[in-house]
């Protein structure tokens, strides 16, 4: 819903696209109905001139329409339109009503994440200038103490050359008047400093406040979505396929993923200060072979590929390494298949740049990753041992940015 007034249209399946409205006022047609009164509408014995359904070869007319909000909090969040060429059963019926605020919750979680990601990047923005204008500081100080050296050094001169003297009383009068037009820019600028980091700190006690009371908002559905997937996955009537429990065993792991997440995101100290506990675990790589399958299955079905896993004989039974953090890098990987390239720190706290590269060398999925090896101590060997790692790039700080992007225009070159 784009805002209170007015529904747009987000996406359809076997729709012609011509006789569609894009968007829709509220209280209009049987979708804005349904997002004023927050009901579900069920219309049947549909004129097959009123609506088809579109297929390669001919149109067929749906038997009912069922129009349902997606709801948060009693706030209609979207509307679902859907035909079907059958009658509904009061089973599918109940099964719109039930999803109705899942889905609502879901649309929910999306649009506060995507909030929070704004308020860390204005957060971080602001610190970035805020260490721009103390190093034009730094630099104004320099400039003046050169300017006060250069003053004594007048002054010295004047003892032994009076026959100068009102030359050089003319030059001090205008440094004077250079140092104080330096000492009011200095004025300023520390005022604009103390003003920018008051605001900071309203903006991080904000955030705070904001985070903390999301947490608690995303805990209620999460642990209404955790319940329903373990029932699911246990199937205790025997009504749903080896499929669907995988599915919903999938969705619970998924959902105490988020839990862990949310209680990481609580810890306002681990994420200003960078740092995040690592717990070292033996891990089965049978276990994160079955994970990837639960992750990427469903999404080669539903591109018709054929997907496989095929375990080398010399990869060992397990390995150590945080059972969560793969698992949350194995979600992110699935929602960001574009990632072509990586920075790696090699000075990380918990686990060095060696054995993470290692350890991404040994999935063939993360083959293709560019690891581009990062470091502020630059030691004779290390570029050597960054490439033996599986490194394809060694870059020491500060990173230069003409020879970073050359490096990544080359890459054949840099491998070489």
């Amino acid at each position: 819903m784009e805002n209170e007034h007015q529904l747009t249209l987000e996406n359809s399946y076997a729709l012609r696209q011509d006789d569609v409205r894009k968007k829709i006022t509220a209280g209009e047609g049987m979708a804005g109905e349904c997002a004023v009164s927050k009901k579900l509408v069920l219309t049947q014995d549909i004129r097959e001139e009123s609506f088809n359904i579109n297929f390669a070869s001919a149109n067929i007319k749906p038997v009912n329409i069922i129009v349902f909000p997606l709801l948060f909090e009693n706030e209609v969040k979207g509307v679902m339109e859907l035909g079907t060429l059958y009658p509904y059963t009061e089973r599918e019926m109940d099964f719109f009503k039930t999803i109705s605020e899942n889905i609502g919750i879901a649309v929910h979680t999306v649009q506060n994440r995507q909030r929070i990601q704004e308020l860390l990047e204005e957060t971080q923005s602001q610190a970035e200038e805020l260490m721009s204008q103390q190093s034009a500081l730094e630099q104004i100080n320099t400039e003046l103490e050169a300017q006060a050296q250069q003053l004594q050094t007048s002054e010295e001169e004047l003892k032994v050359q009076s026959e100068e003297l009102i030359e050089t009383n003319s030059l001090l009068e205008e440094r004077s008047a250079t140092l104080e037009q330096r000492n009011q820019l200095i004025s300023q600028k520390n005022k604009e400093i103390e003003k920018r980091a008051e605001d900071l700190a309203l903006s991080t006690k904000y955030k705070s406040e904001f985070l903390a009371n999301m947490s608690h908002e995303l805990r209620t559905p999460l642990n209404s979505i955790l319940l329903l997937s373990r029932l699911m996955s246990e199937n205790n009537e025997k009504n749903l396929t080896p499929e669907q429990v995988q599915y919903a065993q999938v969705i619970q792991s998924s959902g105490n993923g988020l839990l862990q997440l949310i209680d990481e995101i609580l810890d306002l100290s681990k994420i200003e200060s960078g740092k995040m506990t690592i717990e070292y675990l033996p891990v089965k790589i049978s276990d994160i072979t079955n994970g990837l399958n639960a992750i990427f299955e469903p999404v080669a079905k539903e591109q018709q590929l054929h997907w496989n896993i095929v375990t080398g004989a010399e990869v060992p039974e397990t390995i150590e390494t945080d059972k969560m953090r793969l698992d949350q890098a194995l979600h992110m990987l699935k929602q960001q298949k574009d990632i072509g390239a990586a920075l790696v720190d090699m000075m990380m706290p918990e686990m060095d740049g060696y054995e993470l590269i290692s350890l991404i060398r040994k999935f063939p999925l993360l083959n293709d990753l560019w690891l581009i090896a990062v470091t502020a101590q630059a030691m004779p060997g290390d570029k050597e041992k960054c490439l033996a790692a599986g490194a394809d790039i060694y870059i020491s700080k500060p990173i230069d940015i003409d020879i970073l992007m050359q490096a990544l225009n080359d890459p054949l070159k840099q491998r070489k």
